[in-house]
């Protein structure tokens, strides 16, 4: 059950890295991209499972997977809730006048 732990960590950790140094996206798309990895693979490795095996190997597989997947889901929603506070907390940081940018006015073009 242990290893079934550490693979949505290390999914996210590693698909993250793929899509911010490697596709050279912006964090924001790389931690959904990271998400929606880690969050697949359950039903994805369930899938194989269901077309691999049967019987009482296939019940002694999904446990572990149900749990990795449960797992998953708690990290993502611990991760989600701690950017979310240091956000905030910088937030609260910034002086009001700081806190947003100057709207610049846009010309309208007349058709």
């Amino acid at each position: 059950m242990t290893v079934s732990t550490l693979i949505p960590a290390i999914t996210m950790t590693l698909s993250y890295l793929l899509a911010w140094l490697l596709l050279k996206r912006n964090t924001k798309v790389a931690k959904a991209i990271s998400f929606e990895t880690a969050i697949q693979n359950t039903p994805t490795a369930f899938a194989f499972l269901m077309i691999s095996y049967r019987g009482r190997v296939l019940g002694e597989m999904v446990a572990p997977l149900m749990f990795s997947g449960l797992f998953g889901l708690f990290e993502e929603i611990i991760i989600v809730t701690v950017y979310r506070l240091v956000k905030l907390a910088s937030f609260k940081k910034k002086k009001p006048h700081e806190s947003r940018e100057p709207v610049e006015e846009v010309e309208r073009l007349e058709l």
